[in-house]
C-alpha cells in the first residue's frame, strides 16, 4: 500500500490508461480524477495521502464508470430514478474527458457491463441485449438481440476477429454469445456455446493467460473449486 484517499460516497472507478488518471464516481454524482503519476517512485514505509481534483458532476447517483481505451470518453451509468415500469431504466451518460462536458444520455434497461471493441465501438450489456453507443452524441447507434439479458460483456484482443464475449441468460440456460464488431461493419453474432451451472455473470479477459473468465455457478453434482 503506497497511498490512500479519503473520498466519502465513492462507489465506482475507471482507469484512463492513456492519460494515467483514475476517475472516481460518488453517490452524489460527483466525479473526481486522480493523477496516478503522483505515486511513481514511492517506496515509503507508510502510505501517503493522495490528492484528487474535481472533474465534473452528473445529475444522478453513479453506479458504474467506464473509460474508453484512448481516454477521450468516460461513460457513467446512473441509478434508476423512476418508479413502476421505469424502475430498471438507467441513464447512461457519455462524457468528453478533454472538455469535461456531457455529450448525451441513453436510457437503457438493466445495464450490467460495458466494453470496447478493438475497432473503437463501445458496447453495453443490458436486459434486452447489446446496445452500441455513439460516443460522439451519447445516443444508441444500434442494438443486437442475443436471445436474453446480457449479464457480462468483455472484448478480446490479438486473436482472430478480436471478438466480444457476452454471457447471456436465455430461456434454455446460460450461454456465451460470441459477437464480432469489425470496423465499418454492422455488429453481428458469431458462435455460441453453453455455460455450466444455472447463472451467467460478469466476464473478464486475462491478457497474459489469454483466457476469458465468467462468473457463474457450480453445476449440480459437482464440487466447487478447492473442494476435496
Amino acid at each position: 500500500l503506497v497511498g490512500t484517499l479519503e473520498l466519502p460516497g465513492a462507489v465506482a472507478l475507471a482507469y484512463d490508461d492513456a492519460g494515467m488518471r483514475l476517475f472516481a464516481g460518488t453517490r452524489s454524482g460527483e466525479i473526481r480524477q486522480i493523477d496516478t503519476t503522483q505515486l511513481d517512485g514511492l517506496r515509503a514505509s507508510d502510505p501517503v495521502d493522495v490528492d484528487s481534483g474535481a472533474f465534473m458532476t452528473v445529475h444522478g447517483q453513479i453506479r458504474q464508470l467506464f473509460s474508453t481505451n484512448d481516454g477521450s470518453r468516460l461513460v457513467a451509468v446512473l441509478e434508476p430514478s423512476g418508479d413502476g415500469d421505469a424502475r430498471n431504466i438507467e441513464p447512461v451518460v457519455v462524457l468528453n474527458t478533454d472538455a469535461a462536458t456531457e455529450l448525451g444520455t441513453a436510457q437503457l434497461t438493466d445495464v450490467r457491463q460495458i466494453t470496447e471493441s478493438t475497432s473503437g465501438r463501445v458496447l453495453v450489456g443490458t436486459g434486452s441485449g447489446i446496445a452500441v453507443l455513439d460516443t460522439d452524441s451519447g445516443t444508441v447507434a444500434s442494438t443486437l438481440d442475443v436471445g436474453g439479458p446480457v449479464h457480462g460483456l468483455v472484448a478480446i484482443r490479438d486473436i482472430e476477429n478480436d471478438p466480444i464475449y457476452a454471457s447471456v441468460m436465455t430461456a434454455k440456460g446460460p450461454i456465451i454469445q460470441v459477437v464480432i464488431a469489425e470496423s465499418g461493419k454492422d455488429v453481428r453474432k458469431d458462435a455460441t456455446f453453453p455455460l455450466p451451472g444455472s447463472t451467467a455473470g460478469r466476464a473478464f479477459f486475462d491478457q497474459a493467460a489469454r483466457m476469458v473468465h465468467v462468473e457463474g455457478s457450480v453445476p449440480n453434482g459437482h464440487d466447487g473449486a478447492g473442494s476435496d
